[in-house]
């Protein structure tokens, strides 16, 4: 554990190493001819990154198949432990981003603003209900049809806190907020417990969605109930689909507290 003016951070080693080798993915891969479609573009993230600038954009886009052709370990990795390694492979974009817009960088040079990473293209694609506990935290492909959605909302994901001991002022910067909100159990300083304030300025919001998703009737018995999932997209892929929509979403599933509201 780190601890830096106030910022906590644990380091995961295997993550990092894991955000190094997506950086030269990023900075080194030309895809492979055999294996490409001929109607498929070359892959060229600089462009990419310059059409985000330009589009205001925080998300790239990325063909699964490229990281397996890359490497086949990365790809590995990022299928079975995409919650764990998602913050490394998001700040390996950054260090990318830094490197090749430079001056040019206006959009994406906006303090507090948080990059993403979307793999498109996996190689398997499966149905709500094969989906088990131990599909938690890793990346899959599921298919469903949109069934009801809500309205946008922004979703606090790292806040920066000061404690309210005025003799104290001790700041916490970007603690992660995992769908629900959180603050610092005791400050370091002087060991008082939840007197903190919220610093907006400081914390970084997204914009997020909740949508519900049904199971396609194909192969269900009239007997059978459709399963269905709750599902967030967040900041590019907000307000892109609608009920009746039949899609393929690319994330990870995990559990979330049970006092979370339902729609």
């Amino acid at each position: 554990i780190l601890m830096n003016k106030g910022i906590f951070n644990f380091r995961d080693e295997l993550a990092e190493e894991v955000g190094r080798v997506f950086f030269n993915f990023l900075n080194d891969f030309r895809p492979n001819k055999i294996f490409s479609s001929k109607f498929e573009k070359d892959s060229n993230f600089i462009e990419q990154v310059n059409l985000m600038n330009q589009t205001f954009s925080s998300t790239i886009f990325i063909n699964f198949e490229h990281i397996i052709q890359f490497s086949d370990e990365l790809s590995d990795i990022i299928e079975e432990q995409y919650q764990r390694i998602e913050l490394y492979i998001s700040e390996a974009l950054d260090e990318f981003i830094n490197k090749n817009l430079g001056t040019k960088k206006i959009f994406l040079k906006k303090k507090n603003k948080k990059y993403w990473v979307g793999f498109y293209n996996l190689p398997f694609i499966t149905s709500l209900s094969s989906h088990t506990s131990k599909f938690l935290n890793k990346l899959i492909c599921i298919s469903g049809i949109v069934t009801r959605i809500s309205e946008p909302y922004p979703q606090l994901i790292y806040g920066s806190f000061i404690c309210e001991n005025y003799d104290c002022r001790f700041k916490i910067e970007y603690v992660e907020q995992f769908l629900e909100y959180k603050e610092p159990k005791i400050c370091p300083k002087c060991h008082n417990i939840n007197t903190w304030t919220l610093l907006f300025e400081n914390s970084i919001f997204i914009h997020y969605q909740k949508i519900r998703i049904q199971e396609i009737s194909n192969g269900i018995s009239s007997s059978e109930i459709p399963l269905t999932f709750d599902l967030f997209l967040k900041e590019d892929l907000v307000d892109i689909v609608k009920p009746g929509d039949k899609c393929f979403f690319n994330g990870f599933l995990t559990a979330f507290p049970r006092r979370l509201k339902n729609f």
